[in-house]
């Protein structure tokens, strides 16, 4: 069953029949004014006048040339936000050194997603007994591996239903050793994916992006305006896959596009380099229809692991850091450390063994049916290459791991690692996942060795479990750090962890999901990058600001400078003011770039007239509109958990009135920042006819309006 099939091929033929053209391409950079649009009529008139060999150029069309050009430039420059903002970073700081150098061969990159999957393979394969190849799960009976106190089971059954996980002596185990099944008494089943209507796909394809790949038989833009004609044939196409449980195999080939992992690191290096996937349009439809209907099962099911924020709806890595420091907040305001350990895995994505993540989706969620075959039959017969510069490399079987650049991708890997939840839950300790990011974080006190003894004992066994699973720990990237006042974290200067024989130091300040962690979670680093990095994007910004319309401006603005301002921004409700005193520098700067007023200019009428909340009242705004998606089910049960709806002992007036409970905290650095303290104590506040609006929407509008009088004393 393809898409490039005889007859797919006749219906596009009939209505787009392929034509040869050349194109001229245009260099997109504005560089002089004669490659802007100055009208006709003005720049032709000096030519006139230049026709005898002495002629003198008017000075009435020399001004209209000058006058004309800005007006050109700015028509030709207010495009660029629209198409690409790499376009105006090019335009302003032009070509980026990772442009500049040479790109590695298709053959070399190729090898790229499978690299290190062999290499791992081989590390492994001492613990998992003799693995011979991908496709196949252990071979050995029932064997045990010791790690520290802490035993693997490994448990062979059938051909699919072959379990590898990790116990220890907290954890209930079943009488063969091995931890239950979560979908053990559970009758939640998923049996086949449900038949879509037109509508649906429609819907579906509209608000989908129109990405192209060279793979497409037609370009996304044409089938989104081709929908009448061609729907009915993609349609059948789809509902033809679900109900037979096979994917198309030209719906299985990815072209690779190598990106560098991070904007510093060596461009040579080909291990720098993420392999993301170019996917047919169609193919990522379908994989987006049948994501909803998974996620939808999930979530009914309660089959989530609660603390994994990625790739879930209304989870994101912002409601993790949200919840992680609240955590760490009212340890703080007990006076208590908290050692936060952070672990990095290698090529998480390119590893998965196809096998055990069947015996998952079969065994652990209860999928079963066409509903297992279609994602059997989605995993297997991958294909991908690498095609740069017309050279093309070979095509490769992917015989492991899930595609990055999919959408299905993420959310197979969510659920891969749904195991790994109970794991740490057995040592009684807290821990957050985003994908494949994972932090724990526990209490310490500086005399408590059997803490730390527990965090080393719960690292051996999620090394253990990951090892088991073809997941590698990377020991030498995990990082850790011990979070406390000055005089605790002076007890813990010679702490470390072990693991795997290798000493992990502890480190002055972590990067935790795009925010920085300083040991006393002040947030002065983060705070220092953010403002660095903005006032960097604003003097490019200033540098085109006079091509650049106001409403162009301003949506670099938001798209460079108060995006980065915005970002977790919960984080900052209850700081001092000379802590955030450099972002609200940045904030007035970018106003003052935006209106074009002067530096000395008064800045409160200037925000006033742009409608722009200072930097406090913006965080107070995240806090309060976080709270309100959590007591209407919109934000993750973890937020919810945090805030409780206030009951008075007897009645009063104010148990109607939506309040909250506001907890008892000692410390105003500390306990009074965290989301438990700062959510009920700014909602309280808050008017009544604000606490009741009926709709995110409305919520944001009035509470925007009340922010914004308490401001600017309206």
């Amino acid at each position: 069953m393809d898409w490039d099939c005889p007859c797919s091929a006749f219906l596009i033929d009939k209505i787009a029949l392929l034509e040869r053209r050349i194109s001229q391409l245009e260099d997109k950079r504005v560089a002089s004014v004669e490659k802007t649009d100055i009208p006709e009529s003005i720049e032709k008139r000096p030519a006139r006048r230049t026709r005898g060999a002495n002629a003198i150029v008017s000075s009435d069309s020399v001004k209209a040339i000058l006058s004309a050009a800005p007006l050109a430039r700015q028509v030709a420059v207010s495009t660029l936000p629209r198409k690409s903002f790499s376009g105006v970073e090019t335009l302003v700081i032009g070509d980026s050194v990772t442009r500049k150098v040479r790109l590695h061969s298709p053959a070399t990159v190729i090898c790229l997603p499978g690299a290190r999957a062999p290499d791992i393979e081989a590390k492994l394969r001492v613990l998992t007994c003799g693995e011979t190849s991908y496709g196949v799960r252990l071979d050995a009976p029932n064997t045990d591996i010791s790690f520290d106190n802490i035993v693997v089971h490994v448990g062979t059954n059938d051909a699919r239903a072959r379990q590898t996980e990790v116990a220890n002596p907290t954890h209930p185990v079943g009488q063969d050793g091995v931890l239950p099944n979560r979908m053990v008494n559970s009758d939640a089943t998923l049996l086949e994916f449900k038949a879509i209507s037109l509508v649906e796909l429609e819907r579906v394809i509209k608000a989908s992006k129109p990405t192209t790949c060279v793979l497409d038989p037609l370009p996304s833009r044409v089938l989104k305006d081709l929908f009448p004609t061609v729907g009915p044939v993609i349609l059948l196409l789809m509902n033809l896959s679900f109900s037979t449980g096979i994917v198309p195999s030209n719906f299985k080939a990815a072209v690779l596009k190598p990106l560098l992992k991070k904007p510093g690191l060596d461009p040579e290096l080909v291990r720098n380099y993420r392999p993301i996937s170019n996917l047919p349009f169609l193919s990522k439809v379908l994989e987006r229809i049948v994501a909803k209907q998974i996620v939808d099962y999930l979530a009914r099911n309660n089959l989530f692991e609660p603390f994994q924020s990625g790739f879930r709806n209304f989870h994101s890595t912002e409601t993790a850091i949200t919840r992680v420091v609240n955590d760490i907040l009212l340890a703080l305001d007990k006076n208590t450390s908290t050692m936060l350990v952070m672990l990095d895995l290698s090529a998480a994505f390119d590893t998965i063994d196809h096998s055990t993540l069947l015996h998952r989706l079969e065994h652990y969620v209860g999928f079963g049916g066409t509903a297992l075959g279609w994602l059997e039959s989605y995993l297997t017969d991958r294909t991908q290459f690498v095609l740069h510069e017309g050279a093309e490399s070979k095509h490769c079987k992917l015989r492991f791991g899930v595609p990055q650049g999919s959408v299905l991708g993420p959310l197979l890997f969510a659920i891969y690692m749904l195991p790994l939840g109970d794991v740490i839950r057995g040592f009684g300790i807290s821990f957050h996942c985003y994908a494949d990011d994972t932090q724990l974080y526990i209490p310490v006190d500086s005399g408590d060795s059997a803490q730390i003894q527990k965090v080393e004992s719960c690292l051996a066994a999620v090394k253990g479990w990951m090892s088991q699973n073809f997941l590698q720990l990377n020991s030498g990237k995990t990082e850790l750090m011990i979070i406390g006042s000055k005089r605790d974290r002076e007890k813990f200067e010679d702490v470390s962890l072990w693991l795997d024989g290798f000493a992990i130091p502890q480190s002055a300040s972590v990067r935790n999901l795009g925010v920085l962690f300083d040991p006393q979670l002040c947030f002065d680093q983060h705070i220092r990058s953010i403002t660095r990095i903005a006032f960097f994007h604003l003097r490019n910004i200033a540098r085109i600001r006079s091509m650049l319309s106001e409403v162009d401006a301003e949506t670099l603005i938001h798209a460079f400078v108060s995006s980065r301002l915005d970002y977790c921004n919960a984080l900052f409700s209850g700081l001092p003011n000379s802590t955030i005193k450099s972002l609200q520098l940045v904030h007035n700067a970018a106003a003052r770039l935006l209106t074009r007023t002067r530096k000395f200019d008064h800045i409160t009428p200037i925000l006033a007239s742009l409608h722009w909340l200072p930097i406090t009242f913006r965080s107070d705004f995240k806090v309060l509109l976080l709270t309100y998606k959590a007591l209407h089910g919109l934000s993750p049960l973890y937020l919810k958990d945090l805030i409780i709806p206030y009951s008075p002992s007897r009645s009063l007036r104010s148990s109607g009135a939506g309040l909250l409970s506001l907890p008892k905290v000692k410390k105003k650095s500390a306990g009074q920042r965290a989301f438990a303290y700062r959510a009920p104590f700014l909602w309280n506040r808050l008017p009544s006819a604000i606490r009741e609006a009926d709709s995110v929407e409305l919520f944001k509008g009035k509470l925007k309006t009340h922010l914004y009088n308490l401001a600017f004393g309206v």
